[in-house]
């Protein structure tokens, strides 16, 4: 969108990204389940979730204050430069090797 493509090449991409991440929930979930001991599952899974849903309004609110100050396409850039830069900051590095032999041991028991 910020490259200001025509829209029915904007759809196209959505709908297949939208197909491509429904997968990564249950991904998560699984593993998770295999990670966190049974007996604080609950409780570990239940502050995440909290977490998460208590900063979602911050998320729209930026989007909303975003769309409003500048041109909408310089916001679209601005938010998928965010997106990308905290998939590199948690994507790559030293502490997925340790989460891998984590799972591994986890998996094992």
């Amino acid at each position: 969108m910020a490259a200001q493509i025509p829209f029915p090449l904007v759809l196209a991409v959505i709908a297949i990204a939208g197909l491509s991440a429904g997968s990564i929930n249950p991904m998560i979930d699984t593993i998770l389940y295999a990670l966190i001991p049974g007996d604080i599952r609950a409780r570990t899974l239940g502050a995440m979730t909290a977490a998460v849903t208590a900063g979602m309004p911050f998320g729209s609110v930026m989007a909303g204050y975003l769309g409003q100050s500048m041109p909408l396409p310089l916001a679209f850039a601005i938010i998928g430069g965010c997106y990308a830069g905290v998939f590199v900051l948690t994507g790559f590095g030293r502490h997925w090797r340790r989460f891998d032999e984590s799972f591994r041991h986890a998996t094992e028991v």
